[in-house]
C-alpha cells in the first residue's frame, strides 16, 4: 500500500505544472508633507555668544525634527603663521512639515541667524500614512497571487498553490521642487508609490 502511494505521489510531482510570474502595482496618492534640509554657517570670535545662536536657531526651528551641530577653531594665516580668529558653528537641521505650513517654515528661514543654504524641497506623504498606503498595496499584490493560482486552479482543473512569494517594493526618486519658498503652491499634483510581487504557482 505504502509503494502505491508512492508511486501516486511520483507520478502528480513527474505531471505538475510550475509558473513563475510577477505583476507590478502602483498607487497614486496626494503628498501633505514638504521635506527638505537646511545648512547654517555661524561664526563668532567669542565662544559663549556663538553658542548662544546656535540655541536661538534650534528654538526657532520648530518645524525641523532633527538637528546637529559642530564647532571647531577658525584660523587664518599671516606671514607664514597661524593665527586663531575665532570659531565656527555648522548646523544641519533635517525639515519636515505639513503643505499648509510652508508660510510658517519662510518666516522661520528668514529669522534663523547665519549664512543659511536650504537644499530642494520635496513633496511626500507622512511616514504613518506612507507606512499604511505600502501596507494596503502589499495585501492587494498579495491576494492577486493567491487568486492566481485559484483561477489557473479552475482552468486547468487541478490543484495549484502559490508559492515563493518575493515583494519588491520600487524606488520612485522624489522630484525636487526648484521654487522660492514664497512662491512655493499645495500640491495639486499626485504622486505614486509602486511595487513588484514575484511568485509561483505550482499545479499537480
Amino acid at each position: 500500500m505504502k509503494k502505491i502511494f508512492y508511486l501516486i505521489f511520483v507520478l502528480n510531482f513527474l505531471f505538475s505544472y510550475e509558473i513563475t510570474n510577477q505583476k507590478t502595482f502602483e498607487i497614486k496618492y496626494t503628498p501633505n508633507i514638504y521635506k527638505t534640509k537646511l545648512n547654517i554657517k555661524i561664526k563668532n570670535s567669542n565662544l559663549e555668544k556663538l553658542i548662544q545662536k546656535i540655541n536661538f536657531n534650534i528654538k526657532k526651528a520648530n518645524l525641523c525634527q532633527k538637528i546637529d551641530y559642530t564647532i571647531f577653531p577658525e584660523y587664518i594665516y599671516n606671514k607664514n603663521k597661524k593665527q586663531f580668529i575665532g570659531y565656527i558653528a555648522n548646523m544641519d537641521l533635517n525639515c519636515q512639515f505639513k503643505t499648509d505650513k510652508i508660510k510658517n517654515f519662510s518666516n522661520i528661514f528668514t529669522n534663523l541667524t547665519g549664512e543659511k543654504t536650504l537644499s530642494s524641497i520635496y513633496l511626500d506623504l507622512d511616514k504613518k500614512e506612507k507606512i499604511k498606503l505600502i501596507n494596503n498595496l502589499k495585501a492587494k499584490a498579495y491576494s492577486f497571487a493567491i487568486n492566481d493560482a485559484k483561477n489557473i486552479s479552475k482552468k486547468l482543473n487541478l490543484k495549484c498553490f502559490t508559492t515563493n512569494i518575493s515583494i519588491n517594493q520600487n524606488i520612485i526618486k522624489p522630484r525636487p521642487l526648484f521654487k522660492t519658498l514664497n512662491s512655493l503652491p499645495s500640491p495639486k499634483e499626485n504622486k505614486k508609490e509602486s511595487l513588484t510581487i514575484f511568485y509561483r504557482i505550482i499545479c499537480f
